[in-house]
């Protein structure tokens, strides 16, 4: 047996409320990415949820080993090159 399930992609804003919410869960009560950051992350994973947690987390693990309180939209571009290269929608591929 195989049980596929496929989500709808967010939008643009869906994504940003997805993230301020995993946020607020962990503690932080304004989001630490510019908005053109929410925008490059929400580009890259292709709206899937996923892919925007997981890029997401990346790019906080990397800004605060930087000692960034704010993530950059170059922040996030480097850190989804590194991980596969200069593809866009690589992280929302299945």
């Amino acid at each position: 047996w195989t049980l596929a399930i496929r989500l709808e992609s967010l939008t643009r804003s869906e994504a940003e409320t997805f993230l301020a919410a995993k946020l607020a869960r962990a503690g932080c009560r304004e989001s630490p990415f510019t908005a053109r950051a929410m925008t490059r992350l929400h580009c890259h994973c292709g709206g899937v949820p996923r892919g925007l947690q997981q890029l997401a987390t990346r790019c906080l693990m990397a800004g605060a080993s930087r000692g960034l309180l704010v993530m950059p939209p170059e922040l996030v571009d480097g850190l989804a090159e590194e991980i596969s290269g200069p593809t866009p929608g690589f992280l929302g591929a299945a």
